[in-house]
């Protein structure tokens, strides 16, 4: 006869699966969503065309400092660099220093010239990338005085190509060994997209900067700011403007008033997105309006206004 108590039902014992349930795991946290949203990677062809254009830029840079610079780098020209270090002290932190001739200066640009193809054609792209960098923030400190736009658009432009992973394409020996095979390549590169995505942040964060300080100054409060700018005598074309551009003028002024801390939004909102496609028109059309004529000087620098040896 069987025993009662092997003749009852047992209860199923569950026993756990060696194999690992995912849906069970822990959420990551936004901390490692957000590494890996920010090392996606990215496509290497754009990145390489923005490093040529920076070298366009820089050539077209340097060769303007190489025949500016009796008038301005060199020991006769319109600026006291002596009385420039002593006001600012950040500027003797540099290449140049009291006591160098014309032709030392005309030659480092002309050198920094050169060495311009070598990014544009990529070759040793960082190496020649971090020369121009130095000899620029270099200069940007000795000449600081008259330093304008352009200059920091430069120094900024130079600083991010030692950043961004560029060098992958567009490179002229590769082009000349396979043509037809390096463009497939080229086409197909990828790279690491985290200094891609710190750029975007870093040109929203200029915009949001700039956008929300000309809410502090008056002139742009009441429309007057970019006729006051394209009247200035270092301008393009100071006499073309009057009276009766005034209202276009504030129209503009308004609009770069009301638009650009919005530009910071065409980085961060995907693309596509229909707030990311209406900033972009308005930025091509009012968009950093104050540059157009703004290409000279900040200090308007002819000699007078700091004469020298007045600190001795």
């Amino acid at each position: 006869m069987a025993d009662s108590r092997h003749s009852r039902a047992q209860p199923e014992i569950t026993r756990p699966s060696s194999r690992p349930s995912f849906a069970k795991l822990p959420d990551p946290g936004p901390l490692v969503h957000l590494r890996q949203s920010l090392a996606r990677p990215t496509d290497a062809l754009p990145l390489d065309i923005f490093r040529v254009l920076v070298g366009l830029l820089a050539f077209m840079y340097f060769l303007q400092t190489f025949l500016e610079a009796r008038d301005f780098s060199g020991p006769d020209g319109l600026i006291d660099h002596e009385l420039s270090q002593k006001i600012f002290w950040f500027t003797r932190i540099g290449l140049f220093h009291s006591g160098l001739s014309l032709q030392f200066f005309q030659t480092t640009f002309l050198i920094a010239c050169l060495c311009c193809w070598a990014v544009i054609l990529g070759y040793r792209v960082k190496i020649f990338a971090a020369i121009h960098y130095v000899i620029a923030v270099s200069t940007y400190r000795w000449n600081f005085l008259v330093m304008y736009v352009d200059a920091s658009i430069m120094h900024l432009a130079l600083f991010w190509l030692l950043l961004l992973p560029v060098g992958r394409t567009l490179v002229l020996s590769e082009w000349l060994a396979d043509r037809a095979g390096a463009w497939q390549r080229w086409k197909r590169a990828k790279v690491p997209g985290v200094a891609v995505r710190c750029l975007f942040w870093n040109l929203a964060l200029i915009y949001l900067v700039a956008g929300a300080w000309k809410w502090t100054s008056p002139m742009w409060r009441d429309g007057t700011a970019l006729y006051a700018i394209f009247k200035l005598p270092i301008s393009l074309s100071p006499n073309f403007w009057g009276p009766q551009h005034l209202p276009l003028l504030k129209l503009l002024n308004y609009s770069a008033l009301i638009f650009e801390p919005l530009f910071p939004l065409i980085f961060i909102l995907p693309r596509g997105h229909r707030i990311w496609c209406w900033l972009r028109d308005r930025r091509h059309k009012f968009g950093s309006a104050s540059f157009m004529e703004h290409r000279r000087h900040l200090v308007y620098c002819k000699g007078s206004q700091f004469p020298r040896n007045s600190f001795n």
